[in-house]
């Protein structure tokens, strides 16, 4: 009778054993398609930053050629591109551009807007050391502007910021990045934070922020500017017009 207990009891505890192992490996293969779907979503975050051809063509319109030809100079300042694919989908410069920068920098911008993005292209300097993105913006409201004309509600304007994805002659395809900056969406609205740095030239995106449902989500990463997350919008706005009637009321210089 013992020895028939000691067997009921051996065959029940290899059964538990049995079914604790298939329970674990079907929580795992449960699991499994969550975090495959969560490494997508992390690897499609940047399926909206504008993409450049390692090896497209000088473009045919002398206006394009001209304007890649102005960037060349530029190179130093920018994200150095490789000529091969480096290892990794990214590749950041750290230059710690937020240090020191207020949450609503108005006395550094030329331009403040909020605005709808139409459009977004990347391309390459003509020698190829450089990338930056170029995204049409129709205005909307103008809370600040410089002393030309086409800073206009229902104009549309040009703001462009460092970096964009490269794609190259193997299929590789390179995130090229300030640390801590974002590219706006095409059919978003915002509010930019705009630098002239030539008169013929883009404006350089600062910071911005974008307008949402009534709420405001910070474009940039960096932690400090998740203050104003989730904001209503028009007392967002409200504090951005208090900003710029309380700042000094000079123009920042073209370059600075």
């Amino acid at each position: 009778m013992n020895t028939d207990k000691k067997t009921l009891l051996l065959l029940l505890f290899a059964l538990a054993v049995v079914t604790m192992t298939a329970m674990a490996a079907l929580r795992s293969r449960n699991q499994q398609p969550a975090a495959h779907h969560q490494q997508q979503k992390a690897e499609a975050d940047d399926s909206h930053w504008p993409i450049a051809d390692y090896d497209a063509p000088e473009p045919d319109d002398p206006k394009k050629r001209e304007k890649r030809q102005r960037k060349n100079g530029r190179g130093a300042k920018s994200i150095g591109v490789f000529n091969t694919p480096p290892n990794g989908s990214s590749a950041n410069l750290v230059n710690d551009w937020e240090v020191g920068l207020p949450l609503l920098p108005a006395e550094r911008s030329n331009v403040v807007v909020t605005g709808e993005v139409l459009d977004a292209e990347a391309y390459l300097s003509a020698d190829k050391i450089s990338i930056f993105s170029e995204f049409t913006v129709r205005i909307s409201e103008v809370f600040k502007r410089d002393n030309f004309s086409q800073v206009v509600p229902s104009n549309s304007i040009i703001i462009e910021r460092e970096g964009g994805r490269v794609r190259y002659p193997n299929g590789r395809m390179v995130r090229y990045e300030v640390s801590g900056q974002e590219m706006p969406r095409v059919g978003r609205r915002y509010l930019f934070f705009l630098k002239r740095v030539e008169e013929e030239q883009p404006f350089h995106l600062i910071t911005g922020y974008e307008l949402r449902t009534g709420r405001v989500y910070p474009l940039d990463k960096f932690e400090k500017f998740k203050a104003f997350t989730n904001l209503d919008e028009a007392g967002f706005l409200r504090q951005v017009r208090d900003v710029i009637a309380n700042s000094v009321q000079t123009t920042p210089e073209k370059g600075m």
